[in-house]
């Protein structure tokens, strides 16, 4: 199952989101990941990409439209290689509940564990996202903001 349905995304997400995540990866520059909701309405989203230096030099930037159901299957995951447990994590935007999913791709030292926090509060993408291969960490991603239109 994924964490949330379309309908909770759509209603989470209204035009004026803007969600900023902070990605690390192993021997690459860190980069700002900014999503914002241009446009919302029943059928999906216009959504722009923002990625930049975290002195806030853009790097790229681009458009694109989604549907909820499509935003919703980014939280698909094989059901025989993933599990679920639920705990309290703390993070930029506060101590959250949060659903983990653990996926397991592989065997052995070569298997590749992706894990996702997503804050049952805040309908979306993981505040939280790592994988690791052989006990090292070598991706991250981390929501620093998510706000709301005023």
């Amino acid at each position: 199952p994924t964490p949330y349905t379309a309908d909770e995304i759509r209603d989470a997400c209204p035009a004026g989101r803007r969600i900023v995540f902070r990605i690390v990866q192993k021997d690459k520059t860190e980069v700002l990941h900014t999503i914002e909701f241009l446009k919302s309405d029943a059928a999906g989203a216009d959504l722009r990409i923002t990625e930049s230096e975290p002195s806030g030099k853009v790097l790229k930037t681009g458009d694109s439209h989604s549907t909820w159901a499509e935003l919703m299957t980014h939280a698909q995951f094989p059901k025989d290689q993933t599990t679920i447990t639920h705990r309290t994590t703390v993070s930029p935007l506060g101590t959250l509940d949060v659903l983990v999913y653990k996926v397991t791709e592989g065997t052995g030292p070569d298997a590749e564990v992706t894990t996702d926090h997503f804050a049952k509060k805040i309908p979306g993408p993981p505040i939280t996202h790592f994988t690791e291969k052989n006990g090292v960490r070598i991706s991250s991603s981390t929501m620093e903001s998510s706000t709301l239109p005023k």
